[in-house]
């Protein structure tokens, strides 16, 4: 099948989305980095997380689910533990500035740990975790969900997808990063794959009697979605929940608000972001080299007829990113229409922002 969309480079959809987000009440600078977040997410080819989720952002800010103006606040410190309030800020801002805040307690005690509450969705959590691995930190991202998984055994959608990310620095190379939601497979793939008259796997999806089921959309009629690997997975999930939003008080599961079905209300989100300075346990640059080495080491295992490469976590984003550097970044046509049109909505000029890609 052939993709359809544009490519833009980097420096046109960070003004296009900075511009965007400028228009809608943001200052210069929440506006420049959020807008970052959202680029350097597209560039990696997550475009679910990218530009796309704009339109819907700045519904929450129209509506009053999300405060332009919001000012993201210390609640408490103690040590290396910091506790944030989000305010209702965008996620991206949030998300970066909580991590940053690690990022400074971890240089000083070795490694640190902050929660935030009142946190509205923060897109790709490898960004937060690839900003500690560039500062010679291994990086821990977490972010709870409104629910979609089920308990094993139960009837409906108990608890959430909670991505989680995690980044390690290499030595001359880009990260290595796991950034993963619980459930078997994303949503809107499943969609897609029903939509194109694909059969959806046995243990993907469950009704809404807790029954096995073959139409997604069962999910949208109290049906709920599998962890991976089953009980393992659903136990992550459950330790996701407490570290990400039981810990800093934010919403929990049912008390949590869909960002895109109720865009006046907060969200309630809740963030867990865990830096740790590898320099305070051992030499930096000997830890990166032996991470080169064991990376190494997989790269060069014996491959399997019909196997053309072997791959580490994050590999096939930063290819991605290099190509994006080398041609922009794609945008599929329906998230670049919906960018354009929400840029015309506050006079952000558009003409001859892209060139047609397949």
């Amino acid at each position: 099948m052939v993709r359809q969309g544009v490519y833009i480079t980097a420096r046109k959809l960070m003004d296009t989305a900075s511009g965007i987000l400028r228009g809608f009440g943001f200052n210069d600078e929440d506006a420049r980095i959020a807008a970052k977040v959202l680029v350097d997410t597209d560039a990696r080819g997550v475009s679910s997380h990218g530009v796309v989720a704009l339109p819907n952002y700045m519904q929450q800010v129209k509506k009053g689910g999300i405060d332009p103006k919001a000012k993201i606040k210390v609640i408490s410190e103690n040590g290396s533990v910091c506790l944030m309030d989000g305010c209702n800020a965008l996620g991206q801002l949030s998300g970066v500035k909580a991590t940053m805040r690690a990022i400074e307690l971890a240089q000083k005690f070795g490694s640190s740990v902050v929660s935030v509450k009142n946190g509205s969705h923060y897109g790709a959590g490898a960004y937060y975790a690839m900003m500690c691995a560039e500062n010679d930190m291994i990086g821990i991202a977490i972010s709870n969900s409104t629910p979609v998984i089920g308990v094993p055994g139960s009837k409906g959608p108990a608890i959430g997808n909670n991505p989680i990310s995690i980044a390690a620095p290499t030595a001359g190379g880009p990260p290595i990063v796991l950034d993963m939601a619980l459930s078997i497979v994303a949503v809107g793939k499943m969609m897609n794959m029903y939509k194109e008259g694909k059969e959806i796997p046995d243990g993907w999806v469950f009704d809404s009697e807790g029954m096995p089921s073959k139409d997604p959309n069962d999910l949208d009629n109290g049906g709920s979605a599998s962890a991976f690997g089953g009980y393992k997975g659903y136990g992550i999930a459950v330790m996701a929940e407490i570290l990400s939003s039981i810990l800093p008080g934010a919403g929990v599961t049912e008390q949590l608000m869909d960002w895109i079905l109720y865009p006046e209300k907060p969200s309630r989100l809740g963030y867990f972001i865990m830096a740790i300075d590898i320099s305070k346990v051992r030499d930096a640059r000997e830890f990166k080299k032996d991470v080169n080495s064991f990376v190494d080491g997989l790269h060069n295992r014996p491959k399997a007829a019909g196997t053309d490469r072997l791959l580490v976590p994050g590999e096939i984003e930063n290819d991605t990113m290099r190509k994006s550097e080398q041609e922009g970044i794609w945008i599929p046509d329906h998230a670049f229409t919906r960018l354009v049109n929400l840029a015309k909505e506050v006079g952000v000029e558009v003409d001859n922002i892209s060139s047609k890609g397949d």
